[in-house]
C-alpha cells in the first residue's frame, strides 16, 4: 500500500484510508481527505518536506511529509 507522502509531481491518486487517529484524524477529513477523494500532487518544498496537494480538483492543502504518511492511496 502507498503513502501519500511517496506519489511523484503531477500524480493523481485516489484515498484509500487513514491511519491518523484523533484530532489530527478529524483535520484531514475536514480538509476532504478522505476515502475515494482524489488527490493530486501540485509540488513539493526544499527537501521534499512540504507538499501541495489538489483535493478533488477544489481544495489546494499543504502537508508536511510526517503528516502526509497517515493517508494510504492508490
Amino acid at each position: 500500500m502507498r503513502k501519500l507522502c511517496d506519489v511523484e509531481i503531477g500524480e493523481t491518486v485516489t484515498v484509500i484510508s487513514l491511519e491518523a487517529v484523533s484530532y489530527f484524524k478529524e483535520r484531514l477529513l475536514s480538509l476532504g481527505l478522505k476515502p475515494n477523494a482524489s488527490v493530486q500532487v501540485v509540488r513539493k518544498g526544499q527537501r521534499e518536506n512540504l507538499t501541495v496537494y489538489n483535493v478533488d480538483y477544489r481544495v489546494k492543502i499543504a502537508l508536511r511529509r510526517e503528516e502526509s504518511k497517515f493517508i494510504n492511496v492508490t
